[in-house]
């Protein structure tokens, strides 16, 4: 795992796993707030122990680190997602930041729908001022995690698509 700024700028990185055959299968958000990193390993060393025999699956809840609040962040009872459950073509997030600084750049927001294999799913989505529409068309019945970042913070919602 590589750790990076908001910039691209590197902050470290820690390897997880021993010494033999580990697969990374996928990095899930956690409801705590971090990561869960899911695997498979061949490994019996390093920070996998006691291996059963052939490949084993293992965990690794990930928190978010310390230092990477930043100033005014977004919080989760900031943004709002208008109607959920969606029925409809069209899934409102509402109540993201707008340009407020001083010398006038733009605050950048990324929006991404996942499912709950952490795959992106494809919603797109349309931008106005403090609102983004995703449409959610295209989406099967499910739940799905709706990821705002912004230079200001990341914060992840459920929705739940019921056409």
């Amino acid at each position: 795992m590589k750790r990076f700024t908001m910039q691209g700028d590197s902050l470290g990185q820690q390897v997880y796993g021993g010494s033999a055959v580990d697969v990374p299968v996928a990095i899930l958000p956690s409801e705590a707030g971090g990561l869960l990193l899911l695997g498979s390993t061949l490994s019996n060393n390093g920070d996998v122990r006691g291996n059963h025999g052939s490949r084993d699956v293992w965990l690794v809840r990930l928190k978010a680190p310390p230092d990477t609040t930043p100033e005014n962040p977004v919080t989760d009872t900031s943004i709002y997602l208008y109607p959920n459950p969606v029925s409809t073509e069209w899934l409102y997030v509402v109540g993201l930041p707008e340009d407020s600084s001083a010398d006038n750049n733009k605050i950048r927001t990324s929006t991404r729908v996942y499912d709950l294999m952490g795959r992106s799913v494809n919603a797109a989505a349309q931008a106005w001022g403090s609102q983004r529409r995703l449409n959610m068309a295209s989406l099967p019945k499910g739940i799905y995690i709706v990821q705002i970042e912004t230079s200001r913070g990341m914060i992840r919602k459920k929705v739940l698509v019921s056409k």
